[in-house]
C-alpha cells in the first residue's frame, strides 16, 4: 500500500491507497465460498444507479417528463439588458426586505406575511387604505397646528 500527502484546510494528511494490489487478487468469503470482491461491487451497480431506480418506478426523466415539469413551474420575464452586476438588484431585494420588517404587524398579516403578495398588491392597498388614513391623520395634524398657532394681534389692537 502506497502514502500520499494531501492537504486540506484542516491540516495535513495522509491518504492510504490500495491502488497497488490488482483487483483481481481481493477476494473475500461469503458463505464459504471465495468471491472476487471488485465484480461482486460491480454486480450491485444497477441496484444503485440512480436511472435504474427511477425506471424502476416508471418515473424515469423523459422528454415528456421534462416539459410536464417546465409547463408546471412559473414563469419568470425581466428585462435584465440594464443589469450590469448581481449586487445592485441583491441590495434591492435586502432594502425591500427591511422595510417589509418595519411594517407594523396588522399590516403583513393583512397579506399573509407575503412580501410577494405585498409587493404585487401594495400599490393599490396603498391607494385604498393607506392613503385616505394619512390624509385623515394630514387634517388632524394641520388642526392642531392652528389650534396651537397664536393668534395674530393687529397694531390697533395693540394700541
Amino acid at each position: 500500500m502506497s502514502e500520499q500527502k494531501f492537504y486540506t484546510k484542516y491540516g495535513k494528511h495522509y491518504k492510504t491507497t490500495s491502488f497497488d494490489i490488482p483487483k483481481e487478487k481481493i477476494f473475500i468469503t461469503l458463505q464459504g465460498k471465495k468471491v472476487n470482491l471488485y465484480d461482486r461491487i460491480q454486480a450491485a451497480n444497477i441496484d444503485v444507479d440512480i436511472y435504474e431506480t427511477l425506471e424502476k418506478y416508471n418515473m424515469a426523466p423523459t422528454l415528456a417528463n421534462c416539459e410536464e415539469i417546465l409547463e408546471k413551474r412559473p414563469l419568470l420575464y425581466a428585462d435584465i439588458s440594464k443589469i450590469q452586476e448581481f449586487e445592485h438588484p441583491q441590495d434591492a431585494i435586502d432594502y425591500a426586505n427591511k422595510q417589509w420588517q418595519m411594517l407594523p404587524l396588522k399590516v403583513r398579516n393583512e397579506f399573509g406575511n407575503d412580501i410577494k403578495r405585498f409587493m404585487q398588491e401594495g400599490e393599490q392597498w396603498a391607494e385604498t387604505k393607506a392613503k385616505p388614513f394619512y390624509m385623515k391623520y394630514l387634517a388632524e395634524l394641520d388642526a392642531l397646528k392652528e389650534q396651537q398657532k397664536p393668534s395674530e394681534v393687529t397694531k390697533d389692537e395693540q394700541k
